[in-house]
């Protein structure tokens, strides 16, 4: 009890513990009679307690109490989509159901024959009972039920180890939705039923026909461990088959798509892999095939949109680009505006670009690269002011960018500087002339405005020493000489 209630924080399908130690206790030690019916109780009520703490951490999946995503609110940050649940989106409990009819029918065969696995499945939902890929399935599962049943009596080890299998898939296999209806590691616990049925029963049935002399025993056990043997090396080569398309990421992502062609995830997946490989005519094709399967995903539509940049179709990028900025989750906005700057510079819309990067900033502050963005457009825009603060933003949010954006920050800083001197702002103009220097201390222009302005303003001391290293820096030049006697002299300077 105390193994299941700790495995239970690790892995919610522990909560089956209490179950499968039912049906053991039923099928191997009912007829026990060393406890009381009272011990038994309470042995099975203390093994309740973990399935009871499984449902109390699951509430809120199972339960959310967070409602329908308001878009009118905005993006968030932190954004509860459920993956699991009742509240789970585009599937109720009964249409989930029905699915898994054919997913645990499918993984049974997997356990069987070993092919066709699918790293991503995106298992369509069925969306009603009378079809042949539900009621067949269907049929079959209600057979080995019966089996499993009727097995009681004789060979109540089938009774358990089929038990045990629809038990421990129970939680992801039955009515609890999840959005992604198949997986294959959710028969890595089940598959331990199946295995001890098939080593176990074989080893039986090889005892039982050899009690009822159809073969010598030593002949009966020679070709099962044949047929065992056999059995291993052909699903040891399958593996090593399987692992060889695992190991590499561009196989995977291709086998996936190939195998999952209506599932967008797999899709855009595969572009991603195929942007590694320089393939990016092909890439855009797999991230329009996920745009048109699922347009709600706004991780594919910036994929996409980001292609149809880098080919300069703005139009297309627009169209592609504008839906995801009514994402819900904020990183997607952002970057779905950040992309919808560059569209918008690229189809001449400098004001709606600048609005995008600014609503895109709003956002996500701490993304330097959307103020060094919006620097760049406004020094397009000529717009100085802008720029100089916005590229002086990004290197602070980001000093890595200071090697890289030093000489176009400082060339903004200056122009800046110098429209805030024409019109008299002479303390704004000195700060933005220093942050210049500050980014490119060989940037004389900028040397010789701060000086000339210090001198305007007033401020002889700050005038005396710019031009002294000036004078230091440029012997002989004639208007550094002049500017120096008269910013020694208190008197004014003539403009450089």
């Amino acid at each position: 009890m105390v193994c299941a209630l700790f495995g239970i924080v690790s892995k919610e399908i522990v909560a089956t513990v209490p179950i499968a130690v039912a049906l053991y206790w039923q099928c191997f030690l009912a007829g026990e009679r060393r406890l009381s019916w009272a011990r038994r109780l309470a042995v099975f009520a203390l093994l309740a307690l973990p399935l009871a703490y499984g449902l109390l951490l699951a509430r809120t999946y199972l339960f959310p109490s967070t409602g329908a995503v308001d878009v009118l609110a905005g993006p968030r940050a932190w954004l509860f989509i459920p993956t699991a649940g009742f509240g789970l989106s585009g599937v109720t409990p009964w249409q989930y159901l029905l699915t898994q009819f054919g997913v645990v029918t499918w993984y049974l065969r997997l356990f069987a024959l070993p092919s066709g696995q699918v790293f991503d499945y995106g298992w369509p939902l069925a969306d009603g009972l009378w079809r042949a890929d539900v009621l067949a399935p269907l049929a079959f599962l209600l057979a080995v039920l019966v089996a499993a049943v009727l097995a009681y009596r004789r060979y109540r080890l089938a009774s358990f180890c089929l038990g045990f299998v629809f038990i421990t898939l129970a939680p992801t296999s039955t009515i609890i939705p999840l959005r992604d209806a198949a997986f294959e590691h959710r028969m890595y616990l089940p598959v331990i039923g199946l295995a001890w049925l098939v080593v176990v029963g074989a080893d039986d049935l090889l005892s039982w026909l050899a009690a009822r002399g159809a073969a010598a025993p030593r002949r009966l056990r020679a070709a099962g461990a044949a047929l065992a043997l056999l059995w291993v090396a052909l699903l040891g080569a399958a593996t090593v088959r399987r692992n060889a398309v695992f190991a590499d990421p561009f196989a995977r992502a291709e086998d996936n798509a190939r195998k999952a062609p209506d599932h967008w995830r797999a899709q855009y997946q595969y572009g991603d892999a195929l942007l590694t490989r320089g393939r990016a005519d092909e890439a855009l094709a797999a991230f329009a095939t996920a745009v048109r399967l699922n347009g709600a995903q706004g991780s594919a539509r910036i994929a996409l949109g980001g292609q149809y940049l880098r080919r300069q179709r703005y139009a297309d990028a627009v169209r592609v680009l504008e839906p995801a900025v009514a994402h819900p989750e904020e990183s997607v906005v952002a970057a779905a505006l950040q992309n919808l700057g560059s569209a918008y510079q690229g189809t001449g819309e400098l004001d709606r670009a600048a609005d995008a990067l600014q609503r895109a900033i709003a956002i996500k502050p701490a993304w330097a690269t959307l103020r060094r963005q919006l620097a760049e457009l406004y020094v397009r825009q000529e717009y100085w002011l802008g720029a100089a603060r916005y590229y002086n933003e990004a290197i602070e949010a980001s000093p890595r960018l200071r090697a890289s954006l030093a000489r176009p920050a400082a060339d903004a800083n200056f122009r800046a500087g110098v429209q805030l001197e024409g019109q008299g702002a002479f303390p704004f103009a000195i700060k933005l002339f220093e942050a210049a220097l500050d980014l490119e201390p060989g940037l004389t222009p900028a040397r010789r405005a701060l000086a000339y302005t210090a001198a305007r303003a007033g401020d002889w001391s700050l005038a005396r020493t710019t031009l002294d290293r000036l004078a230091r820096e440029q012997p002989g030049d004639a208007w550094v000489g002049a500017s120096l006697a008269s910013a020694r002299a208190e008197q004014p300077l003539t403009r450089p």
